[in-house]
């Protein structure tokens, strides 16, 4: 079974711009660099410390095709989920074979 049949839905990728407000502060806002990418999300969980404690929080993992450009300060949506992208990595050993995404998962209230 190759790669591409195990990447079961598809997300957009959104890059970071960077503006000035009227006070000449720098805004931060995304805008989609890829859409319709082949991916593969697995929900999980991780620890993260906040304060003085230690928290679960929402931490899942993307896999995708070696072609999509992808940083850390980027955002993904699957569906209608957004999440923070926390760390990039390449398969081991650099064979290129796909991508592999720590996410954080943005919660809205």
């Amino acid at each position: 079974m190759g790669l591409e049949n195990l990447l079961n839905q598809s997300c957009s990728i959104l890059a970071p711009t960077y503006t000035a407000d009227a006070y000449n502060a720098q805004v931060e806002t995304f805008s989609v660099a890829a859409s319709a990418v082949p991916c593969r999300l697995q929900y999980g969980e991780a620890k993260e410390m906040i304060g003085d404690e230690i928290k679960v929080v929402s931490g899942h993992k993307l896999w995708m095709s070696p072609g999509a450009t992808i940083r850390e300060d980027y955002r993904v949506t699957v569906g209608n989920k957004t999440f923070e992208v926390k760390s990039v990595n390449d398969v081991p050993g650099g064979t290129s074979h796909h991508i592999q995404c720590a996410l954080k998962q943005i919660e809205t209230i």
